[in-house]
């Protein structure tokens, strides 16, 4: 006798999605919690703690920063500030994508003896790195203060700046995690293509060294990221097309995110 297959009602596949996301979002003290829980236990055991990250990342903007305002014939005043920013937020937005990959992965003994929220997994990774990121601006701030570059008029849109780039982290974050666990390729294709990506993107060079072809950048997304943080901090205000591009780049990023979840989201235990 063959039984009937019993299906899952959509509305209630779309209703788990819904609430994976929206209790993720909604829980910040959770996995804030985590986040640092994260960072205490990784350092647990040293001295400095976190700020042996800052000391690595000091001594490449200021080697760096030495050679290429030597090469490139930088004014340093301005270069450094421009390195600085762009190193540290770079490894802030790479890091952050490129261990989503296997987050799912790390936590699925969690996974396949609980009912959890996915959501809460990438924003736990992506606040352990807002805290070393936190670190890390310390050093942007010593070179603004040698520098006098006059960022504190523009924090405002630093922060609202970081809420878009946080937004936009959670869904690509989403995205290659679910990929990385159903196909276990994907990890080093997007370890491959951070690798390229860092050398298309200005992080260390001007867009305008480009000339007439400089309008590319506008179709790289790692730039918008970059820009809208980077140029306040600069002392500028972010193009509006920037915040174009985040804004159309989240909102879409979201709802592709809440259909995989509806589709996908019942599968992952089996994937990890």
């Amino acid at each position: 006798m063959i039984l009937p297959v019993s299906k899952t009602p959509l509305a209630a596949m779309a209703a788990e999605a819904w609430q994976d996301m929206y209790r993720g979002f909604r829980d910040v003290d959770f996995w804030v919690r985590l986040a640092y829980f994260d960072l205490v236990l990784r350092y647990r055991r040293t001295s400095f703690g976190p700020w042996w990250v800052v000391v690595t990342t000091a001594l490449s903007v200021g080697s760096l920063g030495l050679i290429f305002s030597l090469v490139m014939h930088q004014n340093p005043a301005k270069y450094l500030p421009y390195l600085a920013s762009g190193i540290i937020l770079w490894q802030f937005i790479s890091l952050c994508i490129t261990i989503s990959c296997d987050t799912l992965e790390k936590y699925a003994e969690t996974i396949n003896n609980t009912r959890t929220d996915y959501s809460r997994f990438i924003l736990r990774l992506i606040g352990y790195h807002v805290l070393i990121l936190a670190h890390n601006l310390t050093i942007f701030v010593v070179v603004a203060v040698i520098f006098k570059v006059d960022f504190l008029v523009m924090l405002p849109l630093f922060a609202l700046g970081m809420i878009l780039v946080m937004i936009n982290l959670y869904w690509i974050g989403m995205l290659v995690a679910l990929l990385s666990a159903r196909f276990h390729d994907v990890t080093q294709v997007i370890q491959a293509a951070m690798s390229l990506l860092f050398l298309i993107t200005p992080v260390f060079w001007h867009k305008q060294v480009l000339g007439k072809f400089a309008y590319l950048a506008v179709f790289n997304p790692l730039v918008h990221l970059l820009d809208v943080v980077r140029d306040p901090l600069l002392g500028q205000v972010p193009s509006a097309l920037t915040y174009e591009a985040l804004i159309g780049m989240g909102a879409a990023g979201l709802i592709l995110v809440f259909l995989l979840l509806t589709f996908k989201r019942r599968l992952i235990p089996f994937w990890v």
